[in-house]
C-alpha cells in the first residue's frame, strides 16, 4: 500500500496536485481529506468522481496537519491504493440526535463484510453523542476492535460541522471507513499526556455533559476558586481558558478520560463539558500545560510500536482545545509523533475524539491525540 499525502490553499491547488500524483503505477482508491469548512465542499469532492476514488472526509476549523506541518485555512489530503475489496465506507445521518443506533448499524455493518473489521469514524454536529457512537460500536462488537476517528471541526458560532463522501455533504451524522483489518492492520493509541493534580473528586450533580456540582458545590465555583481564575475572565466564554484545564474523568483499572469544559452558566453556576459525564462519578483537575505533557505525549504513543512495529500511513485526531493550549509546542507534538514511524501523515484537529489507550477499548475524548498507523500485511 502506498500513501501520499497533499495540500493546498485552493481547490485547483488539491486538483493539480492529485493530477500530477496519479500514473499509471499509481491509481489510488481512497482518499482521506480534511478541509477547512471555509471551502466548498460539495465542489472539492467532484473533483476525485472521475477518478474513480472514494472519499472519506471531515470539516476541520482552521488548523489541519500533513507532515510535520501544522497549516491555517487549508485542504489536506492522503491519497492510498488499497484494494477495494477490502474496505468499505459506511455513512448515516442522525435521527433524533439518536447517534447510539447509528454507531450499531455501522457495527453491525461492519461485522457482516469483514471476520475482523476495523473503523475509522468522523462524526459532524456538534450536539453529536461522542460517547453514544462508541457505546453503539462497543455493544454490537461485545469485543474490542480497532475503532478511532474524531469529530469534524467548524465554525465556532454556529457550531456547524460536516463530514463528506462521494455525492454526499452531511451536517448532522456519523461517516465510517471499515477496514478489512486481515489485510490492512490498524492500530491505535490515545494520549494526552496530561497529569492530574490534587484529591479527588465526586460529581454529586449532572446530566449528560452538564455538571451542576462537584463535591455538593457549584462546579463554576470549584472550577474558579481552583484554578484561581477572576469570573471576569470568562465574560465571553470559557473555552480558552478551559483548554488549558480539563477534567480527568476517572476510571476503574483504565486511564483516565478527559472531559474539556465549554461554556460556564453564570445563573445556575453549571458547566458544559465536551462529552457525557455520568453522575456520581470521580474526577481530578489536571496540571497547567507544559512541554512535559508533549514530550509524555510522544512517549506513549511510541509505545505503539509494539503492536505496529511498521507503518505504510499515519492519521492523527488531535484536539482542537490542544491546539488552543499549547500553541507552537503542537509543531513538537506533530513531529515527534511523526519521526516514530517516519511515513506519510495526515490529520486535523478535531471536536472530540475516538481512540484507545493501549489494551484497553475505545472510548470517547477530549483534548487528546489520536494517532492510527495503518500497515498491508
Amino acid at each position: 500500500m502506498k500513501a501520499v499525502t497533499l495540500h493546498g490553499k485552493s481547490i485547483k491547488d488539491i486538483e493539480d496536485q492529485i493530477a500530477k500524483a496519479i500514473s499509471k503505477n499509481y491509481q489510488p482508491t481512497l482518499a482521506i481529506i480534511f478541509a477547512d469548512i471555509s471551502f466548498n465542499l460539495e465542489e472539492l469532492s467532484k473533483i476525485f468522481r472521475d477518478d474513480e476514488i472514494l472519499i472519506f472526509g471531515a470539516s476541520s476549523s482552521n488548523q489541519n496537519i500533513e507532515g510535520e506541518e501544522i497549516l491555517e485555512q487549508s485542504i489536506v489530503a492522503m491519497l492510498l491504493d488499497i484494494n477495494k475489496n477490502d474496505f468499505v465506507l459506511y455513512h448515516e445521518q442522525t435521527k433524533n440526535n439518536n447517534t447510539y443506533e447509528i454507531s450499531k448499524n455501522a457495527a453491525r455493518f461492519a461485522k457482516a463484510k469483514y471476520k475482523n473489521p476495523a473503523m475509522i469514524a468522523v462524526t459532524s454536529s456538534a450536539i453529536t453523542d461522542g460517547v453514544s457512537v462508541v457505546e453503539g460500536i462497543n455493544d454490537e462488537m461485545k469485543r474490542i476492535i480497532p475503532f478511532n476517528g474524531g469529530m469534524a471541526g467548524g465554525d465556532l458560532q454556529t457550531l456547524i460541522t460536516y463530514i463528506f463522501t462521494n455525492n454526499k455533504l452531511i451536517d448532522d451524522g456519523a461517516l465510517f471507513l471499515i477496514i478489512n483489518n486481515d489485510k490492512i492492520k490498524v492500530s491505535g493509541i490515545a494520549s494526552s499526556g496530561w497529569e492530574t493534580v490534587g484529591i479527588e473528586k465526586t460529581i454529586t450533580k449532572a446530566k449528560g455533559n452538564i455538571v451542576y456540582t462537584i463535591d455538593d458545590q457549584p462546579a463554576l465555583d470549584i472550577f474558579l476558586k481552583y484554578y484561581n481564575i477572576k469570573e471576569e475572565s470568562i465574560e465571553n466564554g470559557i473555552l480558552d481558558i478551559a483548554a488549558k484545564y480539563p477534567l480527568q474523568i476517572i476510571q476503574e483499572g483504565k486511564q483516565p478520560v478527559l472531559r474539556g469544559p465549554m461554556f460556564a452558566n453564570k445563573e445556575d453556576r453549571s458547566m458544559l463539558f465536551g462529552g457525557r459525564i455520568p453522575e456520581g462519578a470521580k474526577a481530578k483537575f489536571s496540571i497547567q500545560p507544559s512541554f512535559e505533557i508533549i514530550d509524555k505525549t510522544i512517549n506513549e504513543v511510541k509505545s505503539l510500536q509494539t503492536k505496529a512495529k511498521k507503518a505504510d500511513a499515519l492519521l492523527m485526531f488531535s484536539c482542537g482545545a490542544r491546539y488552543t493550549a499549547f500553541g507552537p509546542l503542537m509543531e513538537d507534538e506533530v513531529k515527534g509523533i511523526k519521526d516514530i514511524w517516519d511515513a506519510p501523515l495526515a490529520g486535523f484537529f478535531s471536536w472530540g475524539e475516538y481512540g484507545n489507550a493501549l489494551n484497553e477499548a475505545t472510548n470517547y475524548h477530549n483534548e487528546t491525540c489520536i494517532l492510527v498507523v495503518l500497515e498491508e500485511k
